[in-house]
């Protein structure tokens, strides 16, 4: 039986990592700030849609879809910039210049992605991790080897056969060395935000955007062109024609976002109505005072209005 070629350590995979992330700290930095930038289209879009919602049901529905939507893209477009700048090194605005110039390629494999992963986190939160990571090289591929839309999600998942538990072995190596990082930045916010509030959210923002998510990137990187190095034999084969797992989870994941978009349409109204009661409710809450003491004398709120009554009519 033929030994099977061993794939980088995790030790030898990290250090790479990290020697990446140094190498390419400035478009690191810059990317990481759009991305920053981008991410505060998430409140201006929720409160743009639940504002539209309380006129109109549909229009606000219909702008929080598409606000979502341009939101999802937006992220994985500079997502897929930061792909991008792992190969030779390349520039914000060469990444850029290549997602912009395969931009359709690229709309394509994001949503297979997308709908691919879904039904394992709807079923159960695990199973979706495991398929993310299966698919994981798949933007790697499209980038460095021109492999395009499903051929490209079915080739990531040649390269974990036969080497499964070696990569996602790696792979939580990988999450533990960041859970533990990110313990260690949050008990330093902790400290810090006795002085000040917001430092707390500051430091564990800039070491999510600009540290942590980027070196995970690198990891991942490093680990695709380890496999790609160590199995030629995968990297030069014809990609699978069979691809019937990626089409019956990608339908699978299309009839879930129908569903949920068609749930959000029906249930809209009755989301509206529960919102205005609700603020009816909190409104006569704060009119309905209760009582009010005045130099020990108490007033019911039927009390005060009368007297608020009494003082106009004087005026």
């Amino acid at each position: 039986m033929e030994n099977k070629v061993k794939i980088g350590s995790f030790g030898s995979l990290f250090g790479g990592a990290i020697r990446d992330f140094k190498s390419r700290l400035k478009t690191i930095i810059a990317l990481s700030a759009i991305s920053i930038a981008i991410s505060f289209l998430v409140p201006v879009v929720v409160a743009a849609g639940v504002f539209l919602g309380m006129t109109n049901v549909v229009l606000g529905t219909s702008i929080g879809i598409i606000g979502f939507l341009v939101f999802l893209f937006a992220t994985y477009f500079v997502n897929g910039a930061f792909a991008y700048s792992m190969k030779d090194g390349a520039k914000v605005k060469e990444s850029f210049g290549f997602i912009w110039k395969n931009i359709w390629s690229f709309l394509w494999i994001m949503a297979l992605t997308i709908l691919v992963v879904l039904p394992g986190f709807v079923a159960l939160i695990i199973p979706g991790i495991i398929i993310s990571m299966i698919i994981s090289f798949s933007m790697f591929i499209f980038m460095d080897e021109g492999v395009k839309g499903m051929a490209a999600l079915a080739k990531s998942r040649e390269y974990f056969r036969g080497y499964f538990w070696p990569i996602i072995g790696r792979f939580a190596l990988y999450i533990l060395v960041a859970v533990g990082a990110a313990m260690v930045v949050s008990i330093i916010g902790g400290i810090l935000g006795l002085i000040h509030e917001s430092m707390e959210s500051i430091l564990q923002t800039v070491f999510n955007v600009f540290i942590l998510a980027p070196i995970g990137l690198c990891f991942s990187w490093r680990l695709y062109k380890d496999l790609k190095e160590k199995r030629p034999e995968v990297a030069s084969a014809p990609v699978p024609e069979k691809r019937n797992w990626i089409k019956g989870l990608a339908i699978i994941g299309a009839a879930l976002v129908a569903v949920a978009l068609i749930v959000a349409i029906v249930m809209a109204p009755s989301i509206k109505k529960a919102v205005e009661e609700a603020a009816k409710e909190e409104a006569s809450n704060e009119m309905n005072i209760g009582d009010v003491s005045f130099d020990g004398e108490g007033f019911t709120a039927e009390e005060l209005e009368e007297l608020e009554r009494l003082l106009n009519e004087e005026r």
